[in-house]
């Protein structure tokens, strides 16, 4: 009898030359962590009466597309993959040597549509390769006391199990660590946050049509919205964190979240989002425990933010080795 360890998991990914056309082999590697993938058939039930008090009586396979959702630590070599597929603006590189920055926003242009990638996942058993993927939302949470996370759902074709398996290239970089992120609101860097949590979602869904078929036409990727929640010390109203009074006065401060990898200043990654808006803040008084301030806000699209034309809620920058462009 067949077991395989999940330990086994690996995770790659490739942007498209072509939408939807799947590339062959990854060109970069996810350590990941609770990785799954899910082929979500839609099943088509016969319940239609035939003078007896059953109730279905066939069933035939509808329309498909498949998913595939993980968690990975941030990693210089990955994390800019998954923001750029989020945002889907083009990658503006700057720098004359390392470290290269480089710059998204989002995309309003063209069909403003982000670069599509293949997705592959060896579960220890066989590879499956996920063509036209589109991530739904990545999560970004960012711990003190902790390593800073993404989690990711990736929507695409149905996946195919590949005949040729490609060799694993897995990453050779460190994570990061939360205690090594700067946070700025309203242009005060402030010392007194324990988390940030920031969601990037788009209204992604499948596009089917009558083509002989099961698998969609395309994956589209719709709207864009960036929420957030900060969880700070709190020091009353006229102090430090502001969030309560922002959220009382409805102040829309800019928010800046800087990580950098330990022992390096150099490379990093960093959320922009000039314009914040307070939906909640409220005083946390658990017991035995200092006060705290926990607030959830949402990031306004506005021009700052918006480095290819339009307006923007938020512009990602990541700071590497590499000078190509994504």
């Amino acid at each position: 009898m067949a077991v395989f360890p999940a330990n086994l998991t690996w995770v790659g990914l490739a942007k498209e030359t072509v939408p939807g056309t799947a590339e062959a082999a990854p060109t970069v590697w996810i350590p990941v962590l609770d990785p799954k993938w899910t082929p979500v058939q839609t099943m088509l039930k016969d319940d239609a009466l035939r003078g007896t008090m059953a109730t279905t009586f066939q069933q035939v396979q509808g329309v498909r597309y498949d998913t595939i959702d993980y968690k990975s630590y941030f990693y210089l070599d990955s994390l800019v993959h998954h923001v750029r597929n989020l945002l889907g603006g083009t990658d503006t590189v700057t720098g004359s040597a390392d470290p290269w920055t480089h710059a998204f926003s989002l995309k309003n242009t063209g069909d403003a549509q982000p670069p599509s990638y293949t997705a592959f996942l060896f579960n220890g058993s066989e590879c499956w390769q996920m063509a036209g993927s589109q991530l739904v939302q990545g999560e970004f949470d960012i711990p003190a006391e902790g390593a800073p996370t993404g989690s990711y759902q990736w929507m695409g074709f149905p996946a195919v199990k590949m005949v040729s398996v490609p060799t694993n290239t897995p990453t050779a970089l460190k994570p990061w660590a939360g205690w090594n992120t700067t946070v700025t609101l309203a242009g005060t860097q402030a010392m007194v946050y324990s988390s940030v949590k920031l969601t990037i979602k788009r209204e992604t869904a499948p596009i089917h049509t009558a083509d002989g078929t099961q698998a969609p036409y395309a994956i589209f990727a719709g709207p864009i919205t960036v929420t957030g929640e900060l969880t700070g010390v709190y020091q009353g109203l006229a102090g430090a964190p502001t969030d309560l009074a922002n959220y009382l006065a409805n102040t829309q401060p800019a928010l800046i979240v800087q990580v950098n990898p330990v022992g390096d200043t150099t490379h990093f990654a960093k959320w922009q989002m000039s314009v914040v808006a307070y939906d909640e803040s409220a005083i946390n008084g658990q017991a035995g425990k200092y006060l705290e301030v926990e607030s959830k806000f949402e990031a306004l699209a506005n021009s700052t933010d918006a480095a290819g034309g339009g307006q923007s809620p938020l512009k990602f920058s990541l700071a590497n080795t590499a000078a190509t462009a994504l």
